[in-house]
């Protein structure tokens, strides 16, 4: 009994082996028959691209729980589609088993990238200037444009693998533009931001610059802080290494195109025209004034025409509300300095030396001559020597040289006038004299 007890045990406990053995070869094979790998297309796949995945090889279940690394989740078959919103590497798991096998899980890792980009020319924009946008690497042909300042507009135009789209900001400032592929159903809007500057400008000062005065120009929002290349339009070309601010004299009056070149380049930055006025000058008549003459001074050239002060050099200075002709006579003769200002300022417009020349007299000799006495008169600080005298008595007038003689034959007062020419015309000076009664011969001798 303890016999048949024995074999009938041992005979079970083989019996139980086997099931074992059986089950660990059904289960081994089952796993051997699911055993699999996870393959993708496309290869290098973007965010927002529609990756495939598939169980390979075939004759899986037909049944996959899907779990895409980020976050999301499937249950579906050997092939699924999964989208990816932001860049990175995800590992992708499928998990999937039977009645008569263990759950299996194949495990592959997929590395998102964001290929998509803007780009922009020129690098340096700005305002009221055409901007060339490009959407490259975008996944559909139709995208949304945000520029930034309030101007949204789904269109574009493919060009060279981008999609192109200009746009022009009237406001300088900072902006971000946005883009979302799929006509603006894209929940990924790709980014860049750009500066738009104010438009390039020159300026320059004086105002009204005039021949021979010194002009400065300054380049207004320019990039380049190392070189500006000047184009002054006369035919003066000139690289200034230390921008913004360059002079230059003008020996011409006229009208001027300046260029200037950012960076020293061959594109045209900036431009304007300036008009050279001619040079500021005060002419004055007549030209030989003496003291007690009137002068006639003209501010030539001056801009404006409700004031001048005039400095005449002889502590006189006087605004003349009327310009440009003002007048003004001098007491004493000397060389002075005339100077005018245009518009009554503080800077000095044009000057001028003038000369008043000593008054012109006439002088004889003897100081009481008597009739039938020969008289000699000088014609004194004359400017020229070509005198046309009027001895006042009748005689018809001559001329002569700066000294005359002449015999009066009765006593009586005598208007003697010398005349010198200016412009074409006799400039008299007169004097009177008296002619005394005879009274004896002179004696040839005077008492002290």
């Amino acid at each position: 009994m303890k016999v048949l007890q024995t074999f009938l045990g041992k005979k079970m406990i083989m019996t139980r082996i086997w099931i074992i053995f059986l089950l660990v070869l059904v289960m081994g094979a089952a796993h051997l028959a699911y055993a699999g790998s996870i393959s993708y297309t496309p290869s290098s796949p973007n965010v927002e691209q529609d990756v495939v995945f598939t169980l390979l090889p075939s004759g899986k279940p037909s049944t996959v729980n899907w779990d895409f690394g980020d976050g999301a989740t499937a249950v579906g078959g050997l092939v699924v589609n999964h989208k990816y919103l932001s860049q990175g590497t995800y590992t992708v798991r499928a998990t999937y088993g039977g009645l008569a096998a263990p759950f299996v899980t194949d495990t592959t890792a997929i590395t998102i990238k964001e290929n998509r980009r803007i780009e922009y020319t020129p690098s340096n924009p700005r305002i009221n200037k055409p901007i060339t946008f490009k959407a490259v690497n975008f996944l559909s042909s139709q995208v949304q444009w945000d520029f930034g300042d309030g101007t949204v507009i789904s269109s574009g135009f493919h060009t060279a693998g981008a999609i192109t789209q200009t746009h022009t900001y009237t406001n300088s400032g900072v902006y971000t533009v946005r883009v979302r592929d799929f006509g603006g159903a894209s929940v990924v809007a790709i980014t860049t931001t750009l500066t738009v500057t104010d438009a390039a400008s020159i300026t320059f000062q004086p105002a009204q610059p005039r021949v021979g005065e010194q002009v400065t120009f300054t380049a207004a929002n320019f990039f380049s802080n190392t070189l500006i290349r000047w184009d002054f339009g006369d035919g003066m070309v000139q690289n200034d290494n230390s921008p913004p601010v360059i002079t230059h004299t003008f020996n011409h009056q006229g009208t001027f195109m300046v260029h200037a070149y950012d960076g020293g380049g061959t594109v045209l930055t900036a431009s304007l025209t300036i008009l050279i006025y001619p040079l500021a000058t005060i002419t004055f008549s007549p030209s030989d004034p003496r003291p007690g003459e009137t002068v006639s001074f003209v501010a030539n050239n001056f801009f404006s025409n409700t004031l001048i002060r005039w400095d005449f050099g002889d502590g006189t200075i006087e605004n003349d509300s009327s310009p440009p002709a003002v007048s003004h006579s001098f007491s004493n003769p000397g060389v002075y300095t005339i100077r005018a200002y245009d518009g009554g300022g503080a800077t000095i417009t044009a000057a001028a030396l003038m000369s008043v020349l000593p008054p012109r007299v006439i002088s004889h000799s003897p100081q009481n001559p008597r009739y039938g006495e020969m008289v000699v008169f000088s014609a004194v600080n004359f400017l020229s020597a070509s005198i046309l005298w009027d001895f006042g008595d009748g005689t018809p007038p001559f001329q002569g040289g700066s000294q005359a003689n002449h015999v009066y034959q009765n006593d009586g007062f005598y208007t003697v006038t010398a005349s010198d020419f200016r412009n074409g015309g006799p400039i008299p000076v007169t004097k009177q004299i008296g002619i005394v009664p005879q009274r004896g011969p002179r004696a040839p001798f005077s008492i002290s």
